[in-house]
């Protein structure tokens, strides 16, 4: 199995934030390297019931940030 197959529930993520990624069709460390290509308002806005707390849960997990820099810490828009 490779990085990008391995499920998000290998993360031991808050049930808010899998259910949130999980509705939207993200399954897999692959799709939530695919998701945090995209700016974090982006993210915020497009998935229900996912905000900046869920978002920094999800990236502070470590596979969505593989090789990529830190972006803006703020809670507000970003």
């Amino acid at each position: 199995m490779s990085f990008r197959d391995i499920p998000i529930d290998d993360l031991e993520l808050s049930v808010r934030s899998a259910n949130a990624l999980k509705g939207a069709g993200y399954t897999t460390l692959g799709s939530l390297q695919d998701l945090f290509e995209k700016p974090k308002t982006e993210v915020i806005k497009t998935l229900k019931h996912f905000g900046a707390k869920s978002y920094w849960e999800v990236y502070d997990s470590g596979p969505a940030q593989e090789g990529r820099p830190l972006p803006d810490r703020g809670m507000g828009s970003a």
